[in-house]
C-alpha cells in the first residue's frame, strides 16, 4: 500500500518539511472549492435572468427561479467558508516554504563559505584576523602577569641576599673572634698598670702570666688570663680593655691593707680578706699594728669588725689609730697617735660610740671608755 506521507527530502529538516506539506494541501483545498465555485457561476451564466449588482447569489430561491438549475445550498455555505479560510489565510504571516528554507540553506552556505575563504587568505598571509578587544585584554592580562613574575623574582632576589648577608655575617664574626690575627694577644702590644690599694703587686709576676696566654683571642678566650690574675695575692680585681686596634691594656687593682700584725721583729699586712700580702715600707708604717689576736677568734673576723669600728669612726679619725688589742668576747681596745687610750667594747652600738667619743676626745683625757656610750667614763 502507498504511503500518502510526502517523501523527506535531504538536508530540510523534518518540522519544515511536515509544515510544507500541510500548506500545499491547504492550497490544494482552496484550489478545488474555487473551481466549484467558478462552476457554479457559470452555470447561472447561462440561464435567462442574470443577478444584478445590488442581489446576492445568496438570495436567490429556487422559487423565484424555476426554470433555473441551482446548485445545492450546501455547495454554497461551502464555497463561503473557502473564501473566509482563504481571507484569513491571507491575513496570517506566511509559513517558510521549500524554496524559502532552501534559499535561507543556499545564504547560509554562502557565509560559510566566505568565512572560509577569509580563514584561508589569513593563513597564506599569515596575518591572522583577531578582535581588537580581546587582543588589548590578552596584552593587558600578558603585562599583569610578567609584573607579578618580576616581583616574585624580586621577592627571592630579596630573601636570598637577605641569607647571604646573615651567612656572610655569621661567617666574618666567627672568623674575626677564632682565627684574626687582629684580636690576638700580643704581649708587644700589651700594658700592665695598678690603678689603686696598698699592697704592692708583683708585676713581674703578672706579665709572667700574660705571657703565657699569648695568641689566644683577646675576645673569648681572656677569663682564664684574668682568673690567673685576680690569684695573685696582692691583686683584688684584673680589668682587661681591648682597643680597635688590638692592643690590650691590663687594669689591677691591689688589695686594700688593714691591719699590720706584729710577729717579733716583723710586721705582716693583712688585706682585707686576711691574706699576708706585701707592702711597701712607706706604706707599712702607716698601718694599724695589731700585737696579739686570741687563738678563739678568728683573724678574718677580727679585720672585718676592725674595718666596721674605722668607719664609724670616719676616715681623719681612723688614720689616728696607731695600735690594737683585742680580748677575749671580741672586746676592742685601740691607741691613738696622741697616746690616749680608748676602750671600745663591743662592736654593738658603733654609732653612737663614734659620737660620743668625738665629744669627749675635744676634752684632754687620756683613757676614756665608751663600752657602754650612755654611761662612758674618762679619766
Amino acid at each position: 500500500m502507498r504511503s500518502l506521507r510526502p517523501p523527506r527530502k535531504p538536508g530540510i529538516p523534518r518540522s519544515a518539511q511536515l509544515s510544507s506539506a500541510k500548506e500545499a494541501e491547504e492550497r490544494r483545498n482552496v484550489s478545488r472549492f474555487l473551481s466549484s465555485r467558478q462552476r457554479i457561476i457559470s452555470a447561472a451564466e447561462q440561464t435567462e435572468v442574470a443577478p444584478t449588482a445590488a442581489t446576492s447569489e445568496a438570495s436567490y430561491t429556487e422559487a423565484d427561479f424555476p426554470e433555473r438549475v441551482f446548485p445545492p445550498q450546501a455547495i454554497v455555505q461551502e464555497v463561503k467558508q473557502v473564501e473566509e479560510a482563504d481571507s484569513q489565510i491571507k491575513q496570517q504571516p506566511s509559513l517558510p516554504t521549500q524554496q524559502s528554507i532552501e534559499q535561507q540553506n543556499v545564504s547560509t552556505s554562502e557565509k560559510e563559505l566566505k568565512e572560509e575563504d577569509v580563514l584561508s587568505e589569513s593563513i597564506k598571509t599569515k596575518e591572522p584576523v583577531v578582535d581588537t578587544e580581546q587582543v588589548k585584554s590578552s596584552r593587558s592580562f600578558q603585562e599583569r602577569l610578567l609584573e607579578r613574575k618580576a616581583e616574585a623574582r624580586r621577592s627571592r632576589l630579596r630573601f636570598w641576599l637577605f641569607v647571604g648577608g646573615g651567612i656572610f655575617s655569621f661567617a666574618f664574626l666567627g672568623w674575626l673572634l677564632l682565627l684574626s690575627p687582629l684580636y690576638r694577644l700580643d704581649f708587644a702590644q700589651t700594658k700592665i698598670t695598678v690603678t689603686s690599694g696598698q699592697a704592692t703587686v708583683d708585676m713581674e709576676q703578672a706579665k709572667k702570666i700574660v705571657k703565657s696566654h699569648a695568641g689566644v683571642s683577646l675576645l673569648v678566650g681572656t677569663t682564664e688570663l684574668v682568673s690567673q690574675l685576680e690569684a695573685i695575692p696582692e691583686v683584688a680585681k684584673a680589668d682587661l680593655a681591648v682597643s680597635l686596634t688590638g692592643y690590650l691594656t691590663v687594669s689591677l687593682t691591689a688589695q686594700p691593707v688593714i691591719l699590720c700584725e706584729v710577729k717579733g721583729n716583723n710586721c705582716d699586712a693583712l688585706a682585707k680578706d686576711a691574706s699576708v700580702v706585701r707592702v711597701s715600707e712607706e706604706v707599712r708604717s702607716t698601718l694599724t699594728k695589731i700585737v696579739e689576736i686570741p687563738p678563739t677568734i678568728a683573724r678574718a673576723q677580727v679585720i672585718k669588725e676592725f674595718a666596721l669600728i674605722k668607719d664609724s669612726l670616719g676616715s681623719e679619725l681612723a688614720q689616728q689609730i696607731t695600735e690594737l688589742k683585742v680580748w677575749a668576747g671580741r672586746q676592742y681596745e685601740f691607741t691613738l697617735a696622741d697616746g690616749r687610750v680608748i676602750n671600745w667594747g663591743v662592736l654593738k652600738d658603733r654609732a653612737v660610740k663614734a659620737q660620743v667619743l668625738r665629744a669627749l676626745l675635744s676634752e684632754p683625757f687620756q683613757r676614756i671608755d665608751v663600752a657602754n656610750p650612755r654611761t662612758p667614763v674618762a679619766k
